[in-house]
């Protein structure tokens, strides 16, 4: 029909947009970058391949 709006899509998850709040939430505290479980730095390449990752390698794995 024409003039009529559809409603938009959203674009993602609950769980997506939760892990993202997180990691703004992250960002502002200075925790960003850095494991939640070890506190240890997570590699950068990690963060790069997914900037909501909370967790190093080795925590994640365990």
């Amino acid at each position: 029909m024409r003039g009529q709006t559809q409603p938009a899509k959203p674009m993602a998850g609950s769980s997506d947009l939760q892990s993202i709040e997180d990691a703004l939430d992250r960002l502002e505290t200075g925790a960003f970058g850095y494991c939640e479980n070890c506190a240890e730095p997570i590699a950068l390449a990690r963060l790069c391949d997914n900037p909501t990752i909370s967790r190093c390698k080795n925590c994640d794995e365990a």
